[in-house]
């Protein structure tokens, strides 16, 4: 026991909630000691590749394998006939009324319905090997119709999928309040289209998958970079009818995900089947080209939107049509989006009357699904986009227009004209506070003076919000998602002291591991060394939901304190009893309980709760809790984001000048988290306003399949030589959503950049009637705005 004590910190931190610790788990990943899927490497092991489509939308008319077969080390082959009736669909959780569904299979069948579709998979000895056998299959296609344009799909005469007799997926058209009234009554009405891109995650680490088949246990172990470990395990399960019970998920050490690894793939399914077919482990990692096209793209929403205000600039009135491409199949989550987009609209602004129709339409694409910000970021950038063209319409001051339409504190939690409950938030304050950080009216005095010198500065707002946690179980079943958004926490004090935390939630980069201790080390008052986080693992906890959505604080740490509160509660009925003395006498401090003089140690406490021998009659042996938190609703981060940008008229090039963050993030846990979090989310939202796109040729071949075609920022784009620093501040809001008063945060800086960025670049070409309907905002475009206004004056237009 002397040695074990050894190993124990006996000093706990004051207050730990609240401070700048230094992440945990850095150390590993900084001296190589990390565990991802790739590290991962059983013996024994077949390798596996796959074939993909080359067309975007064609009858498959022959295959041929037979030279692959020959190929040095090609073991098995297999196509979807092989596999009909062993192996079901690829999952969607979502089961809207009257969504048309089209059966997805994890290979194609007769029919190729986007450029990358898997159609073939090999097994080999090694990777090279199942790669040579790869090339050397052969697929006769017959080229069909190809569907990109999802406006012109919602009447196209050519269909994705024949089988339905239409494009669209799914659609709806409601109306709140007196839209039409409010539309008569307006003093101006002005019609826009928006578009907010296809964009692609482009994280570090590629998807990877590993399975191993235990024939005497019957037991399927599979790695995987997923979001999800458990959803993972149940959907696996009903595809290939192997017990869930039997079924081990492992999600170790994440590269990042962004929301594109929360979905159930073609390949998660199929390795495991392989694996117990073959019974050898069965090795698939994703190729970085094969990533770009095999891996779920996000966003792709276009918006039209008539909207009516009184002389001062309030909205009266809004009237939208919501298109949303979904790709060519429904992944986990696909068709939820969009109808949440489409309500999500008004979110932080007073909107009398509301009207919107939505159609969610199949294209011959790879499918659209999570990505960072999802839903709030669609719906923020067509709002703040919309609050800068009316200002720019009616000639009125944006922040202005703003005010006039926020949401007031006074007002919340506030039921939006869609019904949306918003949590506590104060977004007049925050803009308030944007404008005195960048000096607003000096700003306004420099921008026209320096553009007398040929030099054009612009500033761009964006009041945000960021739902977290995601939905609560009324809202689940309202939204069709199958299974609901808690999570869960066991935690377990052991005999030595030390305390073991289990999570639901499956960290890919937030600092789980620091944060957790964080709240464990304040409410237990143990050492944070002393507190191990793990997660990741099927086999560790009941029952997780996973990480995304900004969920992980707000709900994993809302189940974390619960449960650890638990445990203190019978460590306080415990140490009345060692000390003779009722629970109500009992004070935890410092890693004591005290009543009075008299004290005793928590790990006295929990040496007793395993091992002692006066434990009273009433209190079972232990010291353990776990607790599933169901919250009462999401929680609503939100604030007011600026940027300054320069934009150079000869070349269209914008560069970043300052970009300040004013957040309301409720309490905050690790301020140095927080701003790495900022910081990340911010960089990505600039790369979707000026760099980033997935486009597609005519043909519908994907024409961004590398990092020469999809631009991302780098460490010369687009912040300028002049920029110091992020400029980040914080003011608070409660929230009552969980036990912690904290708000999901670490989406936010990628939703609140692009309109902002967006907004700015309008604003330095206002000389120029410029109109940012789109992104992303690359020179070439920019240039032309220019060069067209110019053209038309030297014309006399």
């Amino acid at each position: 026991m002397q040695q074990q004590q050894s190993l124990i910190s006996s000093k706990v931190q004051n207050k730990l909630i609240g401070s700048s610790f230094k992440r945990k788990e850095d150390i590993r990943f900084l001296i190589g000691q990390a565990n991802f899927v790739t590290d991962i490497k059983p013996q024994n092991c077949l390798y596996a590749a796959f074939v993909r489509s080359t067309s975007s939308h064609a009858k498959v008319k022959q295959i041929r394998i037979e030279n692959a077969r020959a190929s040095h080390g090609v073991v098995a082959i297999y196509t979807l006939s092989d596999l009909v009736g062993l192996v079901g669909e690829v999952p969607c959780a979502v089961h809207l009324p009257h969504l048309r569904h089209v059966a997805h299979y994890p290979l194609a069948d007769d029919e190729v319905n986007y450029y990358g579709e898997p159609v073939v998979i090999i097994l080999a000895e090694s990777e090279r090997e199942a790669e040579d056998g790869a090339e050397l299959v052969e697929i006769e296609y017959e080229p069909l119709p190809t569907v990109i344009d999802p406006e012109q799909a919602i009447t196209s005469a050519d269909l994705v999928h024949e089988s339905i007799g239409t494009n669209i997926a799914y659609e709806f058209k409601r109306e709140f309040g007196d839209m039409e009234g409010g539309l008569a009554k307006s003093s101006h009405v002005f019609d826009f289209r928006l578009y907010d891109q296809r964009v692609f995650s482009a994280s570090m680490e590629p998807r990877a998958v590993i399975s191993f088949y235990d024939i005497s246990s019957d037991q399927l172990t599979v790695w995987s970079a997923t979001q999800i470990p458990h959803i993972l395990r149940t959907f696996v399960s009903r595809a290939i009818n192997h017990p869930e019970n039997k079924i081990r998920v492992i999600a170790p050490d994440l590269g990042g995900a962004f929301g594109s690894k929360a979905c159930v793939y073609s390949e998660e399914i199929l390795i495991p089947f392989l694996a117990k077919l073959m019974k050898r482990p069965v090795r698939w990692i994703e190729t970085r080209s094969e990533s770009f096209v095999a891996t779920s793209h996000g966003r792709d929403v276009i918006l039209y939107v008539r909207v009516g205000i009184d002389p001062e600039g309030r909205i009266l009135a809004m009237k939208t049509r919501v298109i949303a491409d979904l790709g060519a199949f429904l992944h986990l989550y696909t068709p939820q989006f969009a109808p949440s987009i489409a309500l999500s609209i008004p979110c932080n602004y007073k909107i009398p009357a509301y009207g919107v129709e939505l159609a969610c339409v199949y294209t011959n694409k790879m499918s659209t699904e999570s990505y960072r910000g999802v839903v709030n970021a669609e719906a923020c950038f067509f709002i703040e986009r919309i609050m800068d063209l009316i200002a720019s319409k009616a000639n009125l001051d944006p922040a202005d227009v703003r005010l006039k339409n926020f949401v007031q504190p006074d007002d919340s939690p506030y039921v939006t004209v869609t019904g949306t409950i918003n949590d506590m938030a104060d977004l007049p304050r925050s803009l308030k506070l944007a404008l005195d950080r960048i000096d607003y009216p000096s700003f306004r005095r420099e921008q026209k003076e320096l553009q007398t010198r040929g030099r054009y500065l612009g500033v761009g707002f964006s009041s945000y919000w960021e739902l977290g946690g995601v939905y609560p179980a009324d809202m689940t079943r309202e939204i069709g998602v199958e299974h609901g958004f808690f999570e869960s926490a066991s935690v377990r004090i052991l005999p030595s002291g030390l305390v073991s935390v289990v999570t639901g939630t499956s960290c890919h980069g937030q600092g789980h591991e620091t944060t957790f201790a964080q709240i464990v080390s304040d409410l237990l008052q143990v050492p944070v060394e002393n507190v191990n986080i793990e997660h990741g693992d099927t086999s560790a906890i009941g029952y997780g939901i996973g990480t995304f959505g900004s969920r992980s604080a707000a709900v994993g740490g809302g189940a974390i304190s619960i449960a650890c509160e638990r445990v203190k509660q019978k460590s306080v009925l415990i140490a009345a009893s060692l000390l003779g003395v009722r629970p109500a006498e009992i004070e935890l401090r410092e890693g004591r309980f005290f009543a009075g003089t008299k004290s005793v140690a928590l790990i006295e406490v929990a040496r007793e709760a395993y091992l002692g021998t006066h434990l009273p009659p009433s209190i079972e042996p232990g010291l353990e809790a776990t607790y599933y938190f169901n919250p009462p609703r999401p929680t609503y981060a939100s604030g007011t984001h600026a940027a300054i940008v320069e934009v150079d008229i000869q070349t269209g090039k914008v560069r970043v000048l300052r970009y300040v963050a004013i957040n309301d993030f409720g309490n905050i846990i690790n301020p140095m988290i927080v701003e790495g979090q900022l910081h990340g989310g911010i960089l990505q939202g600039l790369g979707q306003a000026l760099l980033e796109e997935v486009s597609f040729g005519r043909d519908g071949q994907q024409l961004s399949s590398n990092f020469l075609d999809y631009l991302i920022p780098t460490s010369l784009d687009p912040l300028d030589d002049r920029f110091s620093d992020f400029e980040l501040s914080y003011y608070f809001t409660r929230t009552e959503a969980n036990q912690l008063g904290v708000k999901g945060m670490g989406e936010c800086g990628a939703i609140a950049a692009p309109p902002a960025i967006a907004n700015a670049v309008e604003d330095a070409l206002r000389n120029f009637d410029a109109r940012i309907l789109e992104m992303p905002m690359r020179p070439e475009k920019i240039w032309k705005i220019v060069n067209s206004y110019n053209i038309k004056k030297i014309n006399g237009f």
